[in-house]
């Protein structure tokens, strides 16, 4: 827990439930004194990075083809969890980055998520395309690999979501 020291500190020097609560929110906070240029910048470059790993998720699938055509279900599905939950932390880290920084929530938490979906449903569907035409009998059901593919990737940011609704209620 990122604040466990501090709030252990906190109710030692006797400090209510509700005091300690309004602290952690406090500390979450996005800044409000930082010059106008430095929040534009920040957000600019974290939009900017969201937009790389809308690119680079896009890319990874193009780069999976192969091993969608070579690969039994079980390989490819393990191969397939891993990318999937790598990336899904990757975006779960920078979406809270941006909501902390921004102070809201933000649609990206809902777009992507669903873009990774329909990414590899129609890499899938490509692939067993490609396998038909060089006769590879390796063909996958593309609405398991996109489920899987999904379910591993936005699996990061619930588990994250549920532990920060775990600290807050114990701290209260």
């Amino acid at each position: 827990m990122v604040y466990e020291k501090l709030i252990e500190k906190l109710k030692a020097k006797g400090w209510s439930n509700k005091d300690i609560v309004e602290t952690i929110r406090i500390l979450n906070a996005p800044p409000e004194n930082k010059k106008q240029s430095i929040v534009s910048l920040d957000s600019t470059v974290y939009w900017f990075a969201l937009i790389l790993m809308i690119i680079g998720s896009i890319v990874l699938s193009i780069i999976m083809i192969p091993s969608l055509l070579a690969l039994n279900a079980f390989a490819l599905y393990f191969i397939i969890i891993i990318v999937a939950y790598a990336f899904g932390t990757m975006f779960s880290i920078l979406i809270s980055e941006i909501e902390t920084m921004q102070g809201r929530r933000i649609i990206a938490q809902l777009f992507i998520p669903a873009l990774a979906l329909v990414n590899m449903y129609y890499i899938t569907r490509v692939t067993n395309i490609f396998a038909t035409a060089m006769n590879i009998k390796n063909p996958h059901n593309p609405i398991i690999m996109s489920g899987i593919y999904a379910f591993f990737f936005i699996a990061p940011y619930f588990i994250n979501e549920i532990a920060r609704k775990i600290r807050i209620i114990k701290i209260e």
